[in-house]
Protein backbone atom coordinates (compact mmCIF):
# COMPACT_ATOMS: atom_id res chain seq x y z
CA UNK A 1 0.00 0.00 0.00
CA UNK A 2 1.43 3.79 -1.08
CA UNK A 3 2.09 5.51 2.09
CA UNK A 4 1.26 9.07 1.25
CA UNK A 5 4.22 10.28 3.58
CA UNK A 6 6.49 8.97 1.91
CA UNK A 7 5.74 11.18 -0.75
CA UNK A 8 6.42 15.01 0.87
CA UNK A 9 8.16 17.10 -0.97
CA UNK A 10 9.48 19.12 -4.16
CA UNK A 11 11.02 17.56 -7.19
CA UNK A 12 14.76 17.81 -7.55
CA UNK A 13 16.94 17.33 -10.29
CA UNK A 14 17.41 13.11 -10.03
CA UNK A 15 13.83 12.59 -8.79
CA UNK A 16 10.07 13.91 -9.53
CA UNK A 17 7.73 13.90 -6.92
CA UNK A 18 4.31 11.63 -7.72
CA UNK A 19 1.38 13.66 -7.98
CA UNK A 20 -1.22 13.33 -4.55
CA UNK A 21 -4.16 10.65 -4.65
CA UNK A 22 -6.97 12.18 -6.26
CA UNK A 23 -10.71 11.62 -4.86
CA UNK A 24 -10.81 8.12 -6.41
CA UNK A 25 -7.50 6.90 -5.52
CA UNK A 26 -7.91 7.75 -1.99
CA UNK A 27 -11.30 6.14 -1.97
CA UNK A 28 -9.22 3.23 -3.70
CA UNK A 29 -6.48 3.23 -0.62
CA UNK A 30 -9.42 2.96 1.79
CA UNK A 31 -11.17 -0.05 0.41
CA UNK A 32 -7.26 -1.11 0.14
CA UNK A 33 -6.79 -0.67 4.06
CA UNK A 34 -9.88 -2.84 4.98
CA UNK A 35 -9.81 -5.97 6.45
CA UNK A 36 -11.04 -9.01 4.70
CA UNK A 37 -13.38 -11.47 6.07
CA UNK A 38 -12.38 -15.14 6.16
CA UNK A 39 -15.72 -18.22 5.68
CA UNK A 40 -15.02 -21.41 5.10
CA UNK A 41 -15.99 -22.92 2.33
CA UNK A 42 -18.45 -24.91 4.77
CA UNK A 43 -20.55 -21.96 5.17
CA UNK A 44 -20.83 -21.30 0.95
CA UNK A 45 -21.28 -25.30 0.78
CA UNK A 46 -24.60 -24.56 3.40
CA UNK A 47 -25.69 -21.48 1.57
CA UNK A 48 -25.79 -23.24 -1.59
CA UNK A 49 -28.03 -26.25 -0.40
CA UNK A 50 -30.52 -23.69 1.70
CA UNK A 51 -30.98 -22.18 -2.14
CA UNK A 52 -31.63 -24.71 -3.97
Amino acid sequence: MRNEAHYDGEDTDRVRAPMPLGRMGRRLAEIAADNVQHRSIDLYARLAEVAR
